[in-house]
């Protein structure tokens, strides 16, 4: 259990510090976008942030289940999007620097991850489903319709936001899913 709770630790701890590095990275945009708007900006940075505190949360016992599926659902949408984007727009990214977008490219993977991971730490709910959803497709809203998604080149920006909203379906269904799976498979080999 020690072992498990310094894992749980660790996991918290970085990322927090990517947390921290996703707000320096979006610090150019935050400073141009009313303050008001900056949770709907800092995507990634949030869902490293909800990880982290339910990574914490679980390393100390305590049961947040729809805080744990918020962090799930978003920490898999963002890391795929942010991949894909990265990917779609690689000529863009990687003429910027090459390293960074590679290293944020990997990151972005373990991100994603990170929501597979944290599915084994809670079972999920209807009341659970729809709320991580909802929130998911209001930041949607407000990326698309208010222009408050990260810069990137305009090119294809009606298909980014056609695949930003299925994942925020794929991702609270798998999330959904997979909970249920690990959840009952773990019960199971209690007996």
């Amino acid at each position: 259990m020690a072992d498990s709770s310094r894992f749980l630790t660790i996991l918290s701890i970085l990322n927090v510090i990517g947390f921290l590095y996703g707000i320096y990275y979006y610090r150019f945009q935050l400073l141009e976008t009313p303050f008001y708007l900056w949770i709907f900006v800092t995507d990634c940075p949030n869902s490293a942030l909800l990880f982290a505190i339910s990574t914490y949360l679980i390393s100390k016992s305590k049961e947040f289940p729809t805080l744990f599926f918020l962090a799930a659902s978003s920490t898999l949408k963002y890391g795929i999007w942010t991949c894909i984007v990265i990917a779609l727009y690689s000529d863009y990214f990687l003429s910027i620097n090459p390293i960074l977008y590679s290293i944020l490219f990997v990151a972005h993977l373990l991100l994603a991850s990170e929501g597979l991971f944290l599915a084994g730490y809670f079972k999920g709910n209807v009341k659970n489903f729809s709320i991580s959803l909802s929130l998911l497709l209001l930041n949607d809203f407000f990326d698309y319709a208010l222009q408050t998604h990260p810069y990137i080149p305009e090119s294809h920006i009606r298909e980014i936001a056609f695949v930003t909203l299925i994942l925020s379906f794929v991702s609270t269904i798998s999330i959904l899913k997979l909970s249920n799976y690990l959840s009952r498979n773990s019960s199971s080999e209690n007996f």
